[in-house]
C-alpha cells in the first residue's frame, strides 16, 4: 500500500492452483503528489514484495516522465530504484501524445522475467492516455496443450463484412455512446463481434 497524499492505489493477490502467487497493483499518482515521498513509499512497497516469492505487476498513471531519464536527476534516481529490485519497466515509448508534447507517464513494473512476457501500447484516442497491456503467458500449463483452430475464409465477403461491421458499431457503440460506460461498450462490442464471427466465419 502506497500511503501518501495524492496517490490512489489498489492491490490484488491471486493464488493459483500450482502454488504460484501473483500480486497486481494499480496506481494513480496525482500531479500535485510529493515526488520524493511517493518514491520512498513505492520503494518500501516493492521491498516488501521482493521479500516474498510472489510475482508482481504494478501498473498505472505515475505522472513521472521516464523519457526524461537523461535530463532529470529525480527520474534517473527513480529508475535506478526500480532496477535495484530487478524490476522490468514497460513500455519504452510515449503513452500520452498531444500536438505539443510526448510523455511516458503510464508504466508497468514487474519482477517476472518470463520469456513469454510481452508489452503493447494500444494507439487509440479513447482517452488522452494510450491504453497499455501486457501478456505474461498462461498460468495454466494445460493452455498450451490445446489444439489450435482456424477460421475458414472460404465464403468470406469483404463488402458484406464491412457493411455488417458498420451496423454492429452503430447498434452497440453509437446509440449508447453517451449513456453507457466505455468498458461496458467495449465488452458489448467484443461479444457482438465474436457472435458474428462464429456465425459467418466458423
Amino acid at each position: 500500500m502506497i500511503d501518501t497524499p495524492g496517490c490512489k492505489n489498489l492491490w490484488l493477490q491471486l493464488d493459483t492452483n500450482n502454488s504460484n502467487t501473483f500480486v497486481i497493483g494499480v496506481v494513480y499518482r496525482h500531479t500535485n503528489s510529493n515526488y520524493e515521498d511517493f518514491q520512498d513509499k513505492l520503494d518500501a512497497t516493492i521491498a516488501k514484495l521482493s521479500a516474498t516469492s510472489s510475482k508482481y505487476y504494478i501498473c498505472g498513471d505515475f505522472y513521472i516522465d521516464l523519457l526524461k531519464y537523461h535530463e532529470d536527476k529525480r527520474v534517473e534516481a527513480y529508475i535506478h530504484m526500480l532496477h535495484s529490485y530487478g524490476c522490468y519497466i514497460f513500455p519504452n515509448y510515449p503513452t500520452r501524445v498531444t500536438p505539443n508534447s510526448s510523455t511516458l507517464i503510464d508504466h508497468v513494473y514487474t519482477n517476472n522475467a518470463s520469456d513469454d512476457l510481452q508489452n503493447f501500447i494500444l494507439v487509440h484516442d479513447i482517452s488522452d492516455h494510450y491504453p497499455l497491456f501486457i501478456s505474461a503467458g498462461s498460468i495454466n500449463p494445460e493452455f498450451h496443450q490445446k489444439k489450435p483452430t482456424r477460421r475458414t475464409l472460404k465464403f468470406f465477403q469483404l463488402e458484406a463484412f464491412l457493411t455488417d461491421l458498420s451496423d454492429i458499431m452503430n447498434k452497440v457503440i453509437t446509440k449508447n455512446l453517451y449513456t453507457t460506460p466505455v468498458g461496458n461498450l467495449f465488452r458489448s462490442l467484443l461479444k457482438s463481434l465474436n457472435l458474428y464471427l462464429i456465425n459467418m466465419l466458423p
